[in-house]
């Protein structure tokens, strides 16, 4: 069965909402942080921990407007969203 759609909304503060899409609707579903480790990765960490903890993504890059989130066989296809 594929997975809910998912979206991260990322900002300057190193703070992060998590976004899913159920029945159609967009609904936040956890807040957290997130530091980059390096180039190439970054360790997000979602509340509640219990349910959430820390995930390591490697970084996909597509162009500069387009990223993937890669942890284990999973990944998430981010777009940004300019203003």
């Amino acid at each position: 069965k594929p997975r809910d759609p998912v979206q991260f909304e990322f900002f300057a503060d190193g703070t992060v909402i998590k976004n899913e899409k159920t029945f159609g609707k967009w609904h936040q579903a956890s807040t957290g942080t997130f530091k980059f480790i390096d180039s190439g990765r970054v360790r997000v960490e979602l509340q509640p921990s219990w349910a959430y903890g820390v995930s390591i993504y490697e970084l996909v890059w597509q162009d500069q407007d387009h990223v993937g989130l890669r942890a284990g066989d999973e990944t998430i296809l981010l777009s940004r969203v300019k203003p």
